[in-house]
């Protein structure tokens, strides 16, 4: 495991409310994110930073953040629930029982899903984990959470009618730098770094998910899109994030042929990303 995410260094940037929370009551706090997406530990990692964490550890699967959860005290889990060879939900179960060598056995563990759906929060809370964050993840409801749950007292988040309504995907641009700038609390670099981890990671992933759906393997092709879903939603890509929701939902039903038919769509909304995107670029390089 890498340790290059631990103890993060704050980078510049204009924040936005939420601020952070207290500095003397964060700074003590040493936190636990497992996330297999790199975009999504980007956007995490900045989020916490915002917040005013710093000693954040990273891990890309439930077996390391076992692993991780033996070998040190940690404060709280950020449990992303769909992880490669041990979920989110198994490793909860794993972290919850006596005869394993976790050091803490109660620690909180907040969920993080893309999934979004009914019942999703209850096979959360059934699993063990005690809350539950749906991606992509809003600044005002994560430090909700770390509140909430590392008894930190701060200013109250907006309450949840004041909060805007989603934006239907067939409203949304190819992409949206204001609801990006928004989630990254007004950090531009934050931003930038962001579409940089997504454009770089988006081709793997667009590759993984074809290859799976050619070998007919529904599982792959589910936990291709899945992962693409909450990377494109993480980085202002409604548009792409809504087309590869509606690929995991083909592969969940096995229907791998209409699932095929959608592919050289999906490649499109992500080429209008990138192509969209650039006006990020073009702030970086005239000082906007």
């Amino acid at each position: 495991m890498s340790d290059s995410h631990a103890n993060p260094v704050e980078r510049p940037g204009v924040a936005a409310e939420p601020g952070p929370m207290p500095e003397a009551s964060c700074s003590a706090c040493r936190l636990l994110l497992v996330e297999d997406n790199p975009t999504n530990q980007e956007v995490a990692l900045g989020l916490l930073r915002r917040l005013g964490f710093r000693q954040v550890e990273v891990v890309s699967d439930g077996r390391q953040a076992l692993e991780a959860l033996e070998r040190s005290d940690f404060d709280l889990v950020l449990m992303d629930c769909q992880l490669p060879e041990l979920d989110g939900y198994q490793c909860t179960r794993l972290i919850r029982q006596p005869d394993t060598r976790v050091r803490n056995h109660w620690i909180p563990v907040i969920a993080m899903t893309a999934h979004a759906m009914p019942g999703d929060r209850e096979k959360c809370l059934a699993s063990g984990m005690n809350d539950y964050l749906a991606k992509p993840v809003q600044t005002g409801a994560m430090k909700a959470a770390l509140e909430k749950w590392l008894e930190v007292s701060g200013p109250a988040p907006p309450p949840p009618g004041m909060a805007p309504e989603p934006v239907r995907p067939e409203a949304a641009p190819a992409f949206d730098e204001a609801d990006l700038l928004e989630r990254v609390m007004g950090d531009r670099e934050l931003a930038r770094r962001v579409v940089r981890v997504f454009l770089a990671e988006a081709p793997r992933q667009l590759a993984a998910l074809a290859e799976a759906v050619e070998r007919a393997d529904a599982a792959r092709a589910v936990l291709a899109a899945h992962s693409l879903k909450g990377a494109a939603a993480s980085a202002g890509g409604a548009l792409v994030s809504a087309m590869a929701r509606r690929l995991e939902f083909l592969g969940r039903a096995g229907d791998l042929p209409a699932a095929r038919e959608l592919i050289p769509e999906l490649a499109t909304r992500c080429d209008d990303f990138r192509a969209a995107s650039e006006r990020l670029w073009n702030q970086e390089e005239t000082g906007v």
